[in-house]
């Protein structure tokens, strides 16, 4: 036996009787393997979170919350698509030079050129070039261009021309806008800036609501209400607005104040039901049962089809007990919301069939009914657009300027007055 292999031979032999590792020390291992793993994957995944994050803030306009998370990104270094994205906000913001530096910065980090280039030629519309960029921009649309960047298209362009005082023409780019989002906040905002640029703060005020009702995380429509009652205080419309974004954000305080000081304005019926509904709200959160029903009841009597104002009601008559009477309220606001399923089906529907004047009237109808008049005063106008014949149409919206409410008896209890709680 050679020299090699007594000492293969000695080492066997020294290996069988060391001890052999147990099941907790191989568990032990692998856990230390798992987690170096863990921390040195840690920073790529918390990074690709927060721009997911980022991205989804920049679809909500929340432009701080966005610059936040892109903030996070780079404290460990600078990221292309975090520049990028930096950049695409600090465009739309309005800031074009450091926009700019940023657009320079993913594209030297390896950013995709083209996405570049198109950032860089909104920011052209935006600066008095919509001129040089206008028709490129709207082939980019009509070409198939994905719904993010036919937004920013719409934006920048609407921002372009009113920057050149083209209104006229800003205006019909926010109506195709509307077109084709019918149902997003985007166009609604834009309609409301320029709604302002005309001098026209109650119609302003009214498509800031529909962009909150849209979105009701909306940051860009909170700023802009906080500017419409900075303006203008003594518009309930923009008061009422104002504190239905404070209650979003949980600043209850204020926006308390706000719906209090809302009642004592010139305000409609159904804003001022939909501030006696919020005021009743937070009395019941604040354990007072007697103050929120006769807020509530004040509501219901105001909107009578209004189904969060029937299901507030409802809470407030459980809470003391007459269970009769909450059931009423919840039927009234189980047949609303039957109406309002018929609406989405039918808008739907329409969406897919543009031309279908039929589908438009109906819709307006199912509006009407749910007391929604000026939503349904634009669809039963796109109705006689289409045909200007339609008879069913043309009833609707005389009924919808005469300004009539619900049919009698088309809702349980809408006609009877509320019950009062039970001692």
């Amino acid at each position: 036996m050679d020299r090699a292999d007594h000492m293969d031979r000695s080492f066997l032999g020294l290996s069988s009787r060391l001890p052999k590792p147990s099941r907790l020390t191989l568990l032990c291992a692998v856990g230390c393997v798992a987690l170096a793993a863990a921390v040195v994957l840690q920073g790529p995944l918390r990074a690709q979170a927060d721009l997911a994050r980022a991205r989804s803030a920049i679809r909500h306009h929340d432009w701080p919350a966005a610059i936040e998370l892109l903030d996070r990104v780079e404290r460990r270094g600078k990221v292309a698509e975090a520049e990028f994205l930096r950049g695409r906000v600090l465009r739309r913001q309005g800031r074009a030079d450091e926009a700019e530096a940023c657009l320079a910065a993913a594209e030297s980090l390896g950013w995709d050129r083209e996405a570049v280039r198109r950032q860089r030629l909104l920011a052209k519309a935006q600066t008095n070039g919509i001129k040089q960029v206008e028709k490129e921009l709207t082939a980019l649309v009509s070409l198939g261009a994905d719904d993010d960047f036919a937004e920013e298209c719409y934006e920048a362009m609407t921002r372009g021309l009113v920057a050149s005082f083209r209104l006229d023409e800003a205006a019909r780019c926010v109506h195709y806008w509307s077109q084709w989002q019918a149902h997003e906040a985007a166009p609604s905002l834009w309609q409301g800036l320029l709604e302002e640029r005309l001098e026209r703060p109650g119609l302003a005020v009214d498509a800031y609501r529909t962009a909150l009702a849209r979105d009701p995380g909306s940051y860009e429509a909170q700023r802009h209400y906080e500017e419409c009652h900075a303006r203008r205080p003594d518009d309930a419309d923009a008061t009422v607005g104002l504190a239905s974004c404070l209650l979003r954000s949980g600043d209850t305080g204020r926006a308390a104040a706000l719906l209090r000081e809302s009642l004592t304005l010139d305000i409609d019926p159904g804003r001022a039901a939909a501030a006696l509904s919020e005021l009743g709200q937070l009395a019941l959160e604040d354990g007072e049962p007697d103050r929120a029903g006769a807020l509530y009841r004040q509501a219901a009597a105001l909107d009578p089809g209004n189904a969060r104002v029937r299901q507030g009601l409802a809470a407030v008559l459980t809470r003391v007990g007459d269970l009769e009477g909450a059931a009423e309220q919840l039927a009234a606001a189980q047949a609303i919301g039957d109406v309002r399923r018929r609406f989405t089906a039918v808008r739907r529907r329409a969406i897919g069939e543009q031309h279908n004047a039929d589908l438009r009237a109906e819709a307006g109808g199912a509006l009407l009914e749910m007391g929604d008049r000026e939503e349904a005063r634009r669809w039963l106008e796109t109705a006689i657009e289409i045909d200007p014949g339609h008879e069913e149409a043309r009833r609707l919206l005389a009924r919808c300027r005469g300004g009539a409410g619900h049919e009698k008896g088309g809702l349980p209890g809408a006609n009877a007055p509320p019950r009062p709680p039970t001692p």
